[in-house]
């Protein structure tokens, strides 16, 4: 890897960690309460779970600095689900829960003025 790949890694990191503490502070304006953050396993990551009511909710956050590919939501594929939605049941095998479930998808528009953010809850369903 070369420095210059080096440094737009990390400041791609940087980026994405200053988004993530917009997004949780947004989230937590919404009245979510956050219970967990950045839940690893070996195929994905859960962004955010937390609670919305009596609802536990898996939340995706998304940012991009621009509109030009669709905007932060347009970002999510279908095999990034997917890897959600695994994430997710191997969570529910761990911490078993009789209450619903939710996956939402915050995305966050960074431009140099100011933050849009659009919160889409039940943005994508598990297949059965």
């Amino acid at each position: 890897m070369t420095l210059p790949s080096l440094v737009h890694q990390n400041n791609t990191k940087k980026q994405g960690n200053h988004a993530e503490e917009l997004a949780v502070s947004y989230l937590i304006q919404q009245h979510y309460i956050i219970i967990e953050r950045n839940k690893h396993y070996r195929y994905a990551e859960l962004d955010v779970i937390a609670w919305d009511q009596d609802i536990l909710c898996f939340i995706e956050i998304r940012s991009t600095s621009s509109m030009q590919h669709g905007g932060p939501l347009a970002t999510i594929s279908e095999h990034k689900k997917s890897q959600i939605i695994r994430a997710t049941k191997h969570y529910l095998s761990e911490h078993p829960t009789q209450a619903f479930i939710r996956f939402d998808v915050l995305g966050l528009l960074i431009a140099t003025s100011h933050i849009e953010y659009e919160l889409v809850k039940g943005a994508f369903v598990s297949p059965q």
